[in-house]
């Protein structure tokens, strides 16, 4: 999904949309792309849906919030840019669970640009994703822990559980460590 201009237009190179995707191995079906509010430019999470073997919905979403705002959203809105973007990340996908279909369980990962454990904006997602496994304290982007993946079931779900939560020792060619969960069905 398109989520954000990357660069100017010079007219030697044309500016292009830099975007958000989610790859699987496994089929993807009800996507959504949820546009977070707006602080220092367009953002927007790409959700979908994937069948667990044994046959419960998982809403895999991927995510990418502000660095930071322009100076006078800043000041307008006391410089809570990326606990905004976090809180309507939280409300589209509240939207979506109650508009259907209903899944067993959502992984929300991607880069949140925190700069500090305790900032507000990982405070609002540990709130709304209850049963995230604990963080491993460590960073991603040198010294500092911007991404994170956070958990929590379905309403009517208590099957799932999210596990062997931790970073991605390899860079892989990236300014970032990666970050993984495995997710199973209870007594699998």
């Amino acid at each position: 999904v398109p989520s954000a201009r990357n660069g100017p237009d010079t007219g030697a190179r044309p500016r292009e949309d830099k975007g958000n995707a989610i790859l699987s191995v496994l089929p993807l079906s009800t996507p959504i792309a949820l546009d977070l509010p707006l602080e220092g430019g367009r953002k927007v999470a790409v959700a979908a849906t994937v069948r667990a073997p044994e046959g419960g919905r998982v809403r895999v979403v991927s995510s990418h919030l502000d660095v930071a705002s322009t100076l006078v959203r800043g000041l307008i809105s006391g410089n809570q840019t990326r606990s905004r973007q976090a809180k309507g990340l939280i409300d589209g996908l509240t939207r979506a669970e109650r508009d259907g279909p209903l899944t067993d369980a959502t992984v929300v990962g991607g880069d949140f640009n925190t700069w500090v454990s305790n900032e507000t904006t990982l405070k609002v997602m540990w709130d709304a994703f209850p049963e995230s496994p604990a963080w491993d304290g460590l960073p991603t982007r040198g010294s500092f822990p911007p991404d994170h993946i956070f958990f929590r079931l379905g309403r009517t779900s208590t099957g799932f559980v999210a596990e062997d939560y931790r970073r991605v020792g390899e860079l892989y060619g990236s300014d970032h460590n990666a970050r993984r969960v495995t997710v199973r069905v209870e007594g699998s």
